[in-house]
């Protein structure tokens, strides 16, 4: 690429003759990207533009900061499945508003983070259900992913924390709709009013993570040395353009793809991450 202009919605890229010769040639797709999934791209004649179709964001990363710390405490468990499973609950969540099982209704200006008005989603956001959730994670490391390792308690340990751990987690940025078993009482400190605080305890919650992983563990490579340093300061970037430049996806069709691409893919970027170091 020889230029890059960036305006207010659009990128915009000047291609070298070199990768396309044929002045004539156009193209027009739509597809996917990492900070946003809706972008529209045009080519032609040799310069390709990004226009930004503004009706997407990503979820909450501080949930992972209890991954990191989990992964430091028990380093036969995988990385990669601790990002999994400190977002379990909302990997079923999403398709199970779709499938009518649990609600979610979008409120214009419902906390200044989100537009979402979760009211009822007792099978995953219960305290009761986390706690059955986190039962059956700590089952099946035990008796089945990991019944032939000598830590096999320790990892099943560990898993189902990290399920639990999504439940206090969201009681710090939620308005209070945590319910215990189904209904009345709910719970949630509300910290979602505020962007810049919500930012900042993500921040926290994740360096705070990053710091016991990185003193637990040690690097085995080069790449092992900065990767999950840099994945950390990755993650922030995301959410520093999830909370103040991306807008709010009141399409839930949309954003249960969108949440469910990120999650798998920032669980399979992490797992390389956690491979560099023991």
């Amino acid at each position: 690429m020889s230029e890059i202009s960036i305006d207010n919605q659009s990128l915009y890229f000047k291609l070298s003759s070199r990768y396309y010769s044929d002045e004539s040639e156009s193209l027009e797709l739509t597809f996917k990207c990492l900070v946003s999934p809706n972008y529209t791209a045009n080519f032609n004649n040799k310069n390709l533009k990004l226009a930004y179709n503004p009706n997407s964001k990503i979820m909450f990363v501080g949930h992972y900061a209890a991954a990191l710390a989990l992964k430091g405490k028990e380093k036969g468990a995988s990385l990669g499945m601790l990002f999994i499973a400190t977002q379990f609950v909302d990997i079923l969540f999403f398709p199970f508003v779709l499938a009518g099982i649990e609600k979610l209704s979008f409120v214009k200006g419902f906390t200044a983070v989100n537009d979402f008005n979760m009211d009822y989603y007792p099978f995953t956001h219960g305290l009761l259900a986390s706690l059955m959730w986190s039962g059956l994670f700590f089952m099946l490391y035990y008796f089945v992913f990991s019944k032939n390792k000598t830590n096999k308690k320790s990892i099943a340990i560990v898993m189902a924390l990290a399920i639990l751990s999504h439940w206090f987690t969201d009681l710090i940025v939620h308005t209070p709709d945590l319910p215990l078993v189904n209904g009345e009482p709910k719970f949630g400190f509300g910290l979602w009013n505020n962007k810049v605080l919500t930012f900042v305890a993500e921040a926290v919650l994740l360096i705070l993570g990053l710091w016991y992983y990185l003193k637990k563990t040690k690097a085995i490579s080069k790449v092992g040395k900065y990767a999950a340093l840099v994945f950390v300061l990755f993650l922030l970037l995301i959410n520093y353009l999830n909370l103040f430049v991306l807008p709010a996806n009141d399409d839930i069709k949309s954003l249960t793809i969108s949440a469910l691409v990120f999650y798998f893919l920032f669980a399979g970027i992490v797992e390389y991450v956690g491979r560099k170091r023991v």
